[in-house]
């Protein structure tokens, strides 16, 4: 996975905001930060293939994803992206296993004993046979995150995904998501609104606001010099 690499030039309009970035990225995990409305979940939904720009190119994995000039766009299916948005995303009417075998190639033998193996790494087996509306709030961000890292994907876009869970759940989740994207060498992307979930990935940050990057790089230099009283404030100063 160390390999990959991703180039993005977006332009989009978002009401009455212009998104309008310039990224790369690579094997290190980025950190996007900024206010709410900078377009932070709008260029995640871009990447995954939710939402399609105007007016963009995206190459990833030593594949054109995104080429509006010449009409490509490469569906989300085959971008090999794990995508956690915001908010509940698990199936209501399937068990916890069927919800992280959702999406993987096998028998129905085969992909249980693969979810149960997932289940099992991340110390959430025992949920394997509830149904997500018996889950607690961390219970079920770890089923997410289970089902995301078990699709294999080249690419992880995670979307405040430990923001609603109370201090205790986020710690834990935050390590043990850590110690598996370093693991596994997982080209990550996290929106984030705490600088720990910066430290925890050992991540490069990409500060954006009203749709544009206005500051890059390690979180102790632009706590140093900071751009806008927003990165101020995230980092401490």
């Amino acid at each position: 996975m160390s390999g990959f690499a991703m180039r993005l030039k977006v332009r989009h309009r978002v009401g009455a905001m212009v998104l309008e970035v310039a990224l790369e990225v690579g094997a290190r995990p980025v950190a996007l930060i900024g206010p709410n409305g900078a377009g932070k979940s709008t260029l995640l939904k871009i990447i995954a293939g939710g939402v399609r720009p105007r007016n963009a190119t995206i190459e990833a994995g030593g594949k054109c994803w995104v080429d509006s000039s010449a009409g490509d766009f490469l569906e989300p299916a085959r971008r090999r992206v794990g995508y956690v948005p915001q908010g509940p995303s698990l199936f209501e009417h399937l068990r916890v296993w069927e919800n992280v075998a959702f999406g993987l190639e096998g028998s129905r033998e085969e992909k249980r004993a693969a979810a149960l193996g997932w289940l099992k790494r991340w110390g959430a087996e025992g949920l394997s046979e509830r149904r997500v509306g018996a889950l607690s709030g961390g219970e079920a961000q770890r089923v997410t995150l289970v089902r995301a890292l078990a699709a294999s994907p080249q690419l992880l876009l995670l979307d405040e995904p430990l923001s609603a869970l109370d201090a205790i759940a986020r710690r834990q989740l935050r390590g043990q998501l850590a110690q598996t994207i370093e693991a596994l060498g997982l080209p990550t992307i996290i929106v984030t609104h705490d600088w720990r979930d910066v430290a925890a990935l050992g991540a490069e940050v990409v500060a954006m606001e009203e749709g544009r990057v206005v500051q890059r790089g390690e979180l102790q230099a632009l706590s140093e010099t900071p751009a806008s009283a927003f990165i101020a404030e995230f980092s401490g100063v």
